[in-house]
């Protein structure tokens, strides 16, 4: 539990920043005049600190290293090894015909980033300059590639082309498939599976029949049913979750703040009531010493002149003072 006013406001701020937007809105329409001008009072002083403290050492922290794109892939058999240079480039995986030596897939490797340093980054500027970099020594094959692990928890690929205007128009299909959905996604997978391959025939995926390809579709409907239900159930759980830390974190920021404007007794006043309070704990002292006194004096002098003692007590029931022995003063 936060011990001061800022760290409150830190936790409310850490909050507040996660929630989505029309959410957020509201919980600051909820909160109390005093503590929307705190809290950003708080934020405007952190991002000037912030901004105050940057340097070119954590500017340049903060660039990542660069990856270098591409791999060799390997396919092992019995009978011999085969090598390919690969690589992904926006959403196409560009290929290079098997051989059988690794140093010469590690040359068209090169090769191949070395071509696509030279272009911007764009698809139709890097596709073109990989196929004309690998074209020069072996076939280029194409796959265009679909991420379909939010829905059915996996990625789906097309058939292989050779052709790069088939595979720039599959490609903007693909995308147009993932903003729409599931299920233009499902219709382009079906599509793709009912597609023959421009591979060789030793390589060469065989057609899928229609009952296989609708027996695969209910499969992932069913797996995009299960993900939709667990995500749905996720978010619902962690709204929860946010709405109990937002609460606590509210009022222990309401709590701090009304504290905080509670004014403080000045030191001149809590002397004051020191003092005060002394004097009559010395006036009370000093009556209670009068009266042990009294008494001791009045034991003293009955001592000295044999009389009994009178006992100093109030009136008893029928109205007559009584010494220490029960016997009535004056009998």
């Amino acid at each position: 539990m936060p011990s001061n006013l800022n760290e409150a406001l830190a936790r409310l701020h850490s909050i507040l920043e996660v929630l989505p937007k029309g959410w957020r809105r509201t919980a600051i329409e909820g909160l109390s005049k005093q503590l929307r001008h705190e809290l950003i009072e708080f934020v405007e002083g952190t991002k000037k600190h912030q901004l105050r403290h940057v340097g070119p050492a954590a500017k340049a922290s903060a660039v990542k290293p660069s990856v270098k794109p591409g791999s060799v892939w390997t396919s092992r058999r019995a009978s011999a090894q085969h090598h390919r240079a690969r690589c992904q480039i926006g959403g196409v995986l560009v290929r290079s015909s098997s051989v059988r030596c690794r140093e010469q897939a590690e040359v068209l490797l090169q090769r191949l980033r070395a071509a696509m340093s030279e272009v911007p980054e764009a698809l139709e500027h890097r596709l073109p300059a990989a196929a004309a970099a690998l074209s020069k020594s072996c076939t280029v094959s194409f796959v265009v590639t679909l991420d379909a692990r939010r829905w059915i928890g996996r990625s789906l690929e097309s058939p292989t082309l050779h052709s790069l205007a088939e595979t720039l128009s599959w490609r903007r299909r693909a995308a147009e498939a993932e903003a729409g959905g599931w299920p233009r996604v499902k219709a382009l997978w079906m599509e793709w599976m009912q597609t023959t391959s421009a591979q060789p025939r030793a390589f060469q995926r065989s057609r899928r029949s229609a009952r296989e390809v609708h027996r695969l579709v209910a499969a992932g409907d069913v797996c995009f049913s299960g993900k939709a239900a667990k995500k749905r159930a996720r978010q619902e759980a962690s709204d929860r979750r946010l709405a109990r830390r937002l609460r606590a974190a509210v009022t222990t920021a309401e709590a701090l703040l009304s504290r905080a404007m509670v004014p403080k007794r000045s030191s001149k006043s809590s002397t004051r009531t020191c003092e005060v309070s002394k004097g009559r704990k010395r006036a009370v002292v000093a009556s209670d010493l009068t009266e042990m006194r009294q008494c001791n004096s009045h034991s003293l002098k009955c001592r000295c002149l044999q009389l009994p003692q009178r006992a100093l007590t109030e009136l008893d029931f029928f109205g007559l003072h009584r010494d220490n022995q029960g016997q009535v003063a004056g009998a």
